[in-house]
């Protein structure tokens, strides 16, 4: 026991000559107690957290895959990319980066052998307001920093080799950016976001998998470096020198979770153009929020209920209000949420929340509502 707080001791040492990575939990090693915890990570979308140090901990569909050993430690996640489904990782850093400042980045991944397709790009975006990276307008918008791309497909050689990509680089700061965001960011027409492997097996759902281990973030002190310059940083084993320093309170986050007690919510944020079905770029904050919801409570199931002004007919309120609640239903269909966890229905104007005589009143009333279900 001496001997590995030495040990770690040494490794800290030398962890914070090199510049202390602003990532907390980076090697998703931290416990909380006897469990593995990945917070203050969030995810978008199912992100898998493969835990090696008991096969029995896998899922039960990973059965027969062909997984690596982490790249350090015993945890490691996974994500799944498909040519119109994306997931991501999340995570708000301690600290806000410097402006002007350079930054150095770097993960590591490595593509799961079970499938037959590459993804042709995976990096990093790094800014000052969470982007909501479902919508193909953040993808656009918030373009990241550090990006590896491969038009063969991001792939290891020989394809069973037990070796680990990298993904690194550098950037400057803008200054006060706080979220980092890790997946496949390409704008390539879906079709092109995937290479396929083995041309001649034939393949009904174009999927790629990637691991992803030990992710980076640190400020380079010594003006600008070439990239190949810059010493990876050591981990630290956590389960011996640091102990659980991430207070964190999911509900806190992510208001969403308080339908357990009110078994209601208003969706504030969801909004529509004049007499339109269409969701807006604001929408997808709250979308997201519910997302996340879902994947964490895998027999949770909800209503969507579309609500109106009085602006209109009766008839083409109720019309309207179930498209809208059916173009909620619709986003979370396609980021493989089942439809037997959903249902739908509008209310046209019937249910008023707030007065119609006023602009903020019938604001209020052209909403959309959740509602916990059994």
């Amino acid at each position: 026991m001496h001997l590995r707080i030495l040990t770690a001791l040494l490794l800290l040492s030398s962890f914070a000559s090199q510049g202390q990575n602003m990532v907390p939990n980076g090697d998703f090693e931290n416990k909380r107690g006897k469990r593995y915890t990945t917070r203050p990570w969030r995810f978008v979308n199912t992100v898998d957290v493969l835990e090696m140090d008991d096969p029995n901990k896998l899922a039960s569909y990973m059965q027969g895959w062909k997984i690596p050993a982490p790249r350090s430690g015993d945890v490691m996640v996974g994500i799944r990319i498909y040519p119109n489904y994306r997931e991501f990782l999340q995570i708000r850093l301690p600290e806000e980066l410097e402006s002007g400042k350079r930054y150095y980045f770097e993960m590591y991944v490595h593509p799961c052998a079970s499938f037959n397709f590459y993804a042709k790009e995976l990096g990093a975006s790094v800014y000052h307001r969470r982007p909501y990276y479902t919508s193909e307008h953040y993808i656009y918008q918030n373009p990241p920093q550090i990006e590896l791309k491969q038009e063969r497909g991001i792939r290891l050689y020989p394809s069973d080799s037990t070796e680990w990509i990298k993904v690194s680089g550098t950037f400057r700061s803008d200054g006060s950016e706080k979220y980092l965001t890790v997946g496949n960011f390409s704008k390539k027409k879906r079709k092109d976001r995937l290479k396929k492997r083995r041309w001649w097996i034939p393949t009904l759902q174009p999927i790629a998998y990637y691991f992803i281990d030990d992710i980076v973030l640190y400020g380079l002190d010594r003006g600008d470096r070439k990239e190949q310059e810059i010493e990876p940083l050591a981990f630290i084993d956590s389960s011996y020198v640091l102990p659980d320093s991430l207070p964190y309170t999911l509900e806190d986050e992510n208001y969403i979770y308080t339908i357990e007690s009110k078994k209601t919510l208003t969706l504030e944020n969801i909004r529509f153009g004049f007499g339109s079905d269409e969701l807006l770029h604001a929408s997808f904050k709250d979308l997201e929020l519910v997302l996340e919801y879902l994947n964490a409570n895998k027999s949770a199931k909800l209503k969507i209920t579309g609500h109106t002004d009085n602006v209109g007919s009766a008839e083409d309120n109720m019309k309207l209000s179930l498209k809208r609640a059916k173009a909620v239903y619709d986003y979370f269909i396609d980021n493989q949420i089942s439809k037997s966890r959903l249902i739908y229905e509008g209310k046209g104007e019937k249910e008023p929340i707030d007065t119609n005589e006023t602009p903020n009143g019938r604001l209020h009333n052209r909403r959309v509502e959740i509602e916990l279900i059994e």
